[in-house]
């Protein structure tokens, strides 16, 4: 690695602040239904602990237009205490004087979070000069820089790539153990390479260009997949797309060499009914909820003789019955191959917990957009930041 992990640094007596993703999902109460990422960030926050280190944390949560109640850190703090079974102090903002204040008094072992650092504007500032001195702010409060936030890493914020231009920078266990997989995975993936790009975010349709250079075969669904219905002119009925999407659509069709695969058949809902058709006879009235029979018979053929797979995105509306099957039939059939399989993304990790799936995967990626930008783009902010930090302030020594 060109930049050093939380166990090549001197830990003892030092302020850590450490960007965490505690973007945890909640129900319509507030009440906090999974503490997945909090899990994954256990051992490099008992790795500190250990080792007398103080501990900042700095997440965000949600995507909050104000300083929403219901967006605060509270009840993560909470959650991370009794996870951890001891006293995280939260307090209630991120560079006031009393956050200073607090975290000058801290003591070896203490663990203090901040306040939703999307609160602040300065996060996502678009003006470098801006964004950079409240990152300088934000590096004031603390001896060395963590990132163990892997699924925000493909962000330019100022507590992603600001932070470790001002102090020493390195990467959590979490953090070094996504890229590490991932980079075994796709560095050098064993032939044939298939992916399964489907759900619904722009981004994924630069990862659909640049998987052509790679991939043997790309197998779409989901929005992506209507998306490319709609630009191959099929009449996709009321189901969703991405209108802004399907000129770049029609050229990677025209231009993927056929690597490009679609759906021959889908299941619809038609009214209240769920029935099969062939993509060339959907109209209008029709909703596409998930891929049909024939084509995940289809997909299977294709995958067979995969010996790298990679996977972002839900093939269907998995979350609604009876629309789960083409994502569910895929992932035990891909979890049956003697191939490594590379699962990412937030709705296709809920489509596999939900699908007991998790542990059948040769790894499963915490990031979304930041798997598929890490898989696909030349460069990956919250790495870059990291190497140049160690470039401006030297490696650490133990």
């Amino acid at each position: 690695m060109e930049f050093p992990s939380i166990r090549d640094v001197d830990l003892d007596g030092k302020t850590v602040i450490m960007r965490v993703d505690y973007n945890l999902p909640m129900d319509e109460n507030g009440n906090i239904t999974d503490h997945t990422r909090i899990s994954m960030t256990m051992k490099t926050l008992n790795h500190i602990i250990n080792r007398d280190g103080k501990i900042v944390l700095l997440s965000h949560l949600g995507r909050p237009e104000a300083k929403e109640s219901h967006l605060k850190m509270n009840k993560v703090a909470d959650m991370l205490s009794k996870i951890m079974d001891t006293r995280v102090k939260k307090l209630d903002g991120c560079i006031e004087s009393e956050v200073c204040e607090g975290i000058k008094n801290m003591k070896s072992g203490d663990i203090i979070m901040l306040e939703n650092i999307r609160f602040y504007d300065e996060e996502k500032e678009k003006d470098d000069i801006k964004r950079d001195s409240f990152a300088k702010k934000l590096a004031d409060l603390a001896d060395i820089y963590v990132n163990e936030a892997f699924a925000v890493s493909h962000r330019d914020h100022a507590s992603v790539t600001g932070i470790p231009k001002h102090i020493p920078g390195c990467c959590g266990l979490s953090f070094m153990r996504e890229i590490e997989m991932i980079n075994d995975i796709v560095e050098k993936p064993d032939v044939p390479y298939v992916a399964i790009i489907a759900g619904a975010k722009k981004e994924k349709m630069f990862a659909v260009e640049n998987l052509l250079k790679k991939a043997d075969k790309i197998l779409m669904g989901g929005i992506m997949g209507n998306t490319f219905l709609k630009a191959k002119g099929h009449d996709i009925g009321d189901s969703m797309y991405d209108e802004n999407l399907l000129d770049e659509a029609k050229k990677l069709l025209e231009h993927g060499g056929g690597k490009i695969v679609l759906p021959v058949d889908v299941m619809v809902e038609n009214g209240k009914e769920s029935e099969q058709f062939p993509v060339e006879e959907v109209r209008k009235g029709m909703k596409i909820m998930d891929i049909g029979p024939e084509t995940i018979v289809h997909y299977k053929n294709i995958l067979r003789n995969a010996k790298t797979v990679i996977w972002s995105g839900p093939l269907g509306v998995f979350e609604k019955k009876p629309y789960e099957k083409g994502t569910l039939y895929i992932a035990s059939f891909i979890s049956g191959l003697d191939a490594k399989t590379l699962v990412g993304g937030g709705d296709t990790i809920a489509a596999m917990r939900k699908l007991n799936m998790m542990e059948r995967m040769t790894h499963i990626s915490t990031g979304g957009g930041a798997f598929v930008d890490f898989i696909t783009k030349d460069k990956f902010p919250g790495a870059e930041a990291l190497k140049e930090s160690c470039e401006c302030h030297g490696h650490f020594s133990k």
